[in-house]
């Protein structure tokens, strides 16, 4: 739409188109221009749904009229007959509806202090101040008018800071056209009063750039030192507060003194900000704006994912306060598992084990950024682990566990079983004709060890390499013995006795 009707001076939202002019000859050439240029580009329009010369028009849950904006009284009947919140997820609902509105509601952070404080808590309890809050909000819903800024030349600013949080407002021709507040960082309460009264002064030209920009503003604090320190050339300034200087070179700002009594809306609404204005809770609910869970996942994995959580991981994460506002709106996207512990709940990681198991037989997929439950899925084989490195999902490489389970399996496939091994067997015989033969058995050869490597080596004789002789005495030999038989010395020693007696 915006390259379609581009160059026309006409307000596109999406698909709504509106225009305004301050006669009916100028409504009627801006409307030329525009039915020319949809001509040219090949858009039609609605008959039923178009508003031609109309001193009012509904647009997006407002007014848009002649004197100024007002919310819809089609939507505000809605919001006048609305129920009390029953719940925190309805308190939510209330909540998101003020914010969308608060062009309206004047002193906002006034009275919504009630309800942030009770959505916060664990129990739900209802009362009296909550209740009156509600009705207050929704009668200026109904009833205020806020005004057009008619591109006057006198725009006020009026800034104030205090301990916890930062204020500005918008007034041109003595009305109010618009106005904020935001709290202060961790490391922004540490600054000193100078400074954070000089901060207010950036954040107000960044807040209302529309309404300021290439136009001389005045900006009223009711911080005496700061009237003199912006008349100062930069580099006499100290650096930090150089560099809040530097930031608001771009517009053209006069700097006037005005005490704070004076100033009551702004001194009011620097001490009652909205805690949801806090940049640290910003920055996490962006968190979940940046970090598309639902969407990176599938085509990472390139498959249907059905995405889980329980509500013992609901529970943690609120209890852990708003520094997880952004996980609490993503873990909100996601489908609810019945853990079974409702009436006990257990801490996320040990509910998660509880689902997974020791063998993880609903293969589950298993997303966190805990490093000791990522540790014990690791033992648990066929359990792939997600965690977010830079708001991007990863997956870890497999655990030692789940590799030495699939190298089992591996050769087990691998082996031949029984029955491959047997049909094998059947087949042979059948195209072969071949039975298999036992292998035969090696006899052993009876008898001791080798003889010959029982045999002592000689020792070679040690001496002089030269040429002398050298005499070695020989041992003498013994004699050896021969046993002789028994009969065979009987036999002799009758012989010896005949022969003597024939010599007698």
């Amino acid at each position: 739409m915006e390259e379609v009707f581009k160059g026309l001076d006409i307000g596109l939202t999406i698909d709504d188109i509106a225009g305004t002019a301050a006669n009916k000859e100028n409504h009627d050439a801006k409307l030329r221009l525009v039915l020319q240029q949809a001509r040219e580009k090949g858009v039609r329009f609605n008959q039923d749904k178009c508003i031609f010369n109309a001193k009012s028009i509904p647009y997006f849950g407002h007014l848009l009229t002649t004197e100024g904006i007002k919310s819809d009284p089609g939507k505000t009947k809605a919001i006048a007959n609305m129920p009390a919140p029953e719940s925190h997820e309805q308190l939510q609902v209330l909540l998101g509806m003020n914010n969308y509105l608060r062009r309206y509601i004047p002193n906002l952070s006034t009275l919504n202090h009630p309800l942030h404080q009770l959505s916060k808590s664990k129990t739900y309890d209802w009362t009296t101040q909550h209740e009156n809050a509600r009705k207050q909000i929704q009668a200026s819903i109904c009833k205020n008018l806020l005004y057009f800024d008619h591109k006057s030349r006198n725009v006020e600013v009026i800034v104030d800071a205090s301990q916890h949080g930062l204020e500005a407002q918008v007034v041109i021709n003595n009305r109010t056209v618009a106005f904020g507040s935001q709290s202060l960082s961790r490391a922004e309460k540490r600054y000193s009063q100078i400074e954070k009264e000089m901060l207010a002064v950036p954040y107000a030209c960044k807040h209302f750039h529309q309404y300021i920009y290439c136009r001389k503003t005045t900006v009223t604090t009711n911080h005496k030192p700061l009237e003199s320190i912006l008349k100062k050339p930069i580099s006499k300034a100290p650096p930090k507060l150089q560099r809040m200087m530097i930031a608001v070179q771009n517009y053209d700002i006069h700097i006037i003194y005005c005490p704070g009594s004076e100033i009551l809306v702004a001194d009011a609404l620097s001490r009652l900000h909205l805690p949801e204005t806090d940049p640290d809770t910003q920055h996490d609910s962006k968190f979940a704006e940046h970090v598309q869970i639902k969407e990176q996942l599938p085509k990472y994995l390139d498959a249907e994912v059905k995405f889980l959580t329980t509500p013992c991981i609901i529970l943690e994460v609120e209890s852990l306060g708003p520094s997880l506002y952004g996980v609490l709106q993503i873990v909100k996207q996601f489908g609810l598992h019945k853990c079974g512990h409702e009436k006990r709940p257990r801490p996320g990681s040990k509910c998660l084990k509880s689902m997974v198991k020791d063998n993880n037989k609903n293969r589950y997929i298993l997303l966190t950024q805990d490093g000791s439950l990522r540790e014990d899925a690791r033992q648990i084989p066929g359990t792939p682990i997600i965690y977010l490195h830079r708001k991007t999902p990863t997956m870890e490489r497999p655990s030692d566990m789940s590799s030495e389970v699939v190298n089992e399996e591996t050769t087990q496939k691998m082996d031949v079983s029984e029955f491959q091994k047997e049909r094998l067997k059947e087949l042979r015989e059948k195209i072969i004709g071949e039975t298999e033969k036992p292998p035969k058995k090696k006899r052993k050869k009876k008898g001791g060890p080798n003889p010959l490597s029982c045999l002592k080596k000689k020792k070679k004789p040690c001496g002089p390499r030269n040429n002398t002789k050298v005499i070695v005495e020989q041992p003498k030999k013994k004699r050896r013995r021969v046993k002789i038989a028994k009969h065979i010395r009987e036999h002799w020693a009758v012989l010896e006795k005949q022969q003597n007696v024939n010599l007698a």
